[in-house]
């Protein structure tokens, strides 16, 4: 299996080759003593031939404590195919998931059955366009408001909420739609035409591109706008 380290890196990454643990499952997010936290990514990974002479003995020595799994089988696709495609290590990737582990890792999941509420995505260029479309009232009322611009704890919170089924209507700006869907029905893309949406740094991506994959991971519609609400 190969697994992400958060805490350490292997040549430009932080993946490494360790002998499947009995205890943890694909996508499982665990504590190893000694190592810290690790997440089990699969048996293949993109771009393999760069991490074939990595490899971790000591995980497969470590005390294991399982926490909860930290992505969907969606997320896992998604996350081997942007590596794949925009040609970025995981490092860069999965950080646009996971703002803050630390703060992920005190939480413990609900063992109560989840509510089984749809979840619907809306994406913007920035968040000026957010707010010529929904006043304060009816974002803080209706929706989970995430953008650049919201601290590592609010990211946390949101990804947390996401993933456990809390919120169901989520606006946010491009960089905020990586998130970990359970029950996503659908997408809404506003204002395609902005250039914000091609984002220029490291890894570099066009939203729409991404998004059109979404929707085809989470088979759900995607409708992509031109203008605002109004």
């Amino acid at each position: 299996m190969w697994y992400y380290f958060f805490d350490r890196h292997y040549g430009i990454d932080r993946v490494a080759f360790a002998q499947k643990l009995h205890q943890i499952k694909v996508w499982d997010f665990f504590e190893a003593r000694w190592i810290w936290y690790v997440v089990c990514l699969w048996k293949d990974i993109s771009w393999v031939e760069q991490y074939t002479k990595y490899v971790d003995k000591q995980l497969e020595k470590a005390e294991i404590i399982p926490l909860w799994n930290l992505f969907s089988k969606q997320t896992i696709h998604l996350l081997h195919w942007f590596t794949q495609h925009r040609f970025c290590s995981y490092k860069k990737a999965i950080p646009l998931r996971v703002w803050d582990i630390q703060e992920l890792a005190k939480r413990k999941k609900s063992k109560k059955k989840k509510n089984e509420w749809i979840q619907q995505l809306m994406i913007y260029p920035n968040l000026r366009s957010i707010h010529n479309d929904f006043s304060i009232e009816k974002l803080q009322t209706w929706y989970l408001l995430l953008h650049w611009q919201s601290t590592k704890k609010t990211k946390a919170e949101g990804y947390w909420h996401i993933q456990s089924w809390v919120n169901c209507s989520v606006v946010c700006t491009f960089s905020q739609m990586f998130q970990d869907w359970q029950n996503l029905t659908s997408i809404s893309f506003m204002h395609q035409h902005m250039r914000y949406y091609k984002n220029q740094q490291d890894p570099r991506y066009h939203s729409l591109v991404v998004v059109k994959k979404m929707s085809e991971l989470y088979n759900v519609s995607l409708d992509v706008s031109w203008y605002s609400l109004e």
